[in-house]
């Protein structure tokens, strides 16, 4: 497990896997207990990544497209 990335209330980007293309989570921490445990859980974090892809282009082709209509 890779730290990619360091966020705000004990939660990280992570990495699981080898090599460029290994899967990316988000891992959060949540005390549990007395006996200093710790419970972490893991979200993928590929749709995030598609949602934001095709806002990207949604967004790239609007613009496009103003700018055809304004000329």
């Amino acid at each position: 497990m890779t730290i990619e990335r360091t966020l705000e209330g004990n939660a990280q980007i992570v990495r699981i896997g080898g090599g460029r293309h290994a899967t990316r989570y988000l891992a959060s921490r949540r005390g549990v207990g007395e006996p200093d445990w710790h419970l972490i859980t893991l979200s993928s974090v590929h749709p995030v990544d598609a949602d934001s892809r095709n806002t990207t282009i949604v967004v790239a082709f609007g613009y496009v497209s103003l700018m055809l209509l304004a000329f």
